[in-house]
């Protein structure tokens, strides 16, 4: 009986030292899942690593639509980290932080009539707010490792029913796997 009472304790100190280190933090990619806007209401798009000029590429993808008043949905769960007035332009970035996956941001750019404030909790399909100047609204998706921020093609990271919504529109989405944002 005193062995089986050793294993225990032994698997107990095991599981609470492991389990509460920065290792146990799940930094694997977060999965977009809920489509951020209504395809019936799109124009068209820039795809992600479109050139925008000679040295840059677009790090996100960016929906012109239609509608001036068409909501912006969050694609995954997480908190908002901040808002940031865009410079020259009156209108927000949301950056989303998720818990589980804290090495991604989520960056939703061009947004107005903001629904949210810093700290509060997004699901995915939740209201952030209206498409942006110009009737636009772009998606990004960065991680940093080892001091590096890259910024990833939103379809790699998204579940599939995301990527076939996408791809009825058109097929085209990322021109590349990751820039520099």
């Amino acid at each position: 009986m005193d062995y089986f009472k050793k294993v225990w304790r032994y698997l107990l100190v095991v599981t609470v030292f492991t389990s509460c280190g920065k290792d146990a933090v799940d930094t694997s990619p977060l999965v977009l899942s809920y489509v951020p806007i209504d395809f019936s209401k799109l124009e068209s798009v820039v795809a992600f690593g479109e050139e925008i000029n000679a040295e840059k590429k677009s790090p996100a993808i960016e929906y012109i639509l239609l509608d001036a008043n068409a909501d912006i949905h969050a694609m995954a769960s997480g908190y908002v980290e901040a808002l940031v007035m865009n410079e020259g332009i009156a209108d927000y970035e949301i950056r989303v932080r998720n818990k589980k996956s804290p090495d991604w941001l989520v960056i939703y750019d061009h947004v107005l009539d903001v629904k949210v404030s810093e700290g509060d909790p997004i699901d995915p399909g939740m209201v952030l707010g209206k498409v942006g100047i110009g009737q636009r609204t772009e998606i990004q998706l960065n991680v940093k490792t080892k001091g590096t921020e890259l910024s990833y093609c939103p379809l790699g990271n998204a579940s599939p029913e995301f990527v076939r919504e996408h791809q009825a529109f058109i097929s085209d989405w990322c021109l590349e796997d990751s820039v520099v944002p």
